[in-house]
C-alpha cells in the first residue's frame, strides 16, 4: 500500500494497493500509479526508499518538486 496524504488538510487523498508479491506490486510501482493524482505545484515528500533517479526524473517531467532524504549508500556530489 502506498498512500498520498495532504499535509495541509491531514487527509488521505489517494492510495494504491498491490498484491503481496508479483510483478507490479512493489512500492515503486504503486507510487507510479499515483503520479496522475499529483498536480503542478504539489510537493512530494517521501522516505529515502523513493530517492531514485527514475522517480525524480519522472516527477520533474510532471513539474512536481520532490523532497527525499538521500539514501545512506548514495554519495552526495557537491557542484
Amino acid at each position: 500500500m502506498v498512500v498520498l496524504i495532504s499535509l495541509a488538510a491531514g487527509t488521505v487523498f489517494d492510495y494504491s494497493l498491490g498484491a503481496y508479491q508479483g510483478k507490479g506490486t512493489g512500492e515503486t510501482s504503486l507510487l507510479s500509479q499515483l503520479f496522475g493524482s499529483l498536480l503542478v505545484g504539489d510537493l512530494l515528500m517521501a522516505d529515502r526508499y523513493y530517492c531514485t533517479f527514475a522517480i525524480i526524473a519522472l516527477l520533474q517531467a510532471y513539474e512536481i518538486p520532490v523532497l527525499f532524504p538521500i539514501h545512506a549508500r548514495k554519495k552526495w556530489i557537491s557542484g
